[in-house]
């Protein structure tokens, strides 16, 4: 809370990005090994296991942004459906280990970001969108 209190204060423009699904595998490899075996993919992370694990997290964010008046940014609800988190999209891995993004994982980001990079910019310039604060369970209209 000091650190957004000292970058609003100073009139800086702030977003917190909550957290990436963590998959738990080395997804590269598993999907290597699946290759390999030629078996299909069927290591797919729930979602419900990472809403589950996040729960705290995610309440603390939305808290501390409703207090703020800043926007969250959620990585897994581009990344996951209400069953599952990909660790696939378009034939390439959407992870380069159990928990960082790939350059796929990451563009799957993009429109999230973009979104949010448009309301700042309409603010910015002397517009009254609000940055969009909506919860960890949502989805980004």
């Amino acid at each position: 809370e000091q650190t957004l209190e000292r970058l609003l204060s100073r009139q800086r423009r702030v977003a917190i990005i909550a957290s990436v699904p963590e998959v738990g595998r080395d997804v590269p490899r598993v999907l290597a090994l699946e290759n390999w075996s030629r078996s299909p993919t069927r290591f797919v992370p729930s979602y419900q296991g990472f809403i589950e694990r996040q729960a705290r997290t995610l309440g603390v964010l939305e808290s501390v942004a409703r207090r703020f008046g800043v926007p969250v940014i959620y990585p897994h609800q581009p990344l996951c459906t209400e069953k599952a988190c990909d660790i696939l999209r378009e034939g390439e891995p959407v992870y380069t280990d159990g928990h960082h993004l790939s350059v796929h994982g990451t563009a799957a980001l993009a429109s999230s970001l973009g979104q949010l990079v448009a309301s700042v910019r309409t603010q910015t310039s002397g517009g009254t969108t609000e940055p969009p604060i909506r919860s960890a369970t949502s989805k980004l209209q």
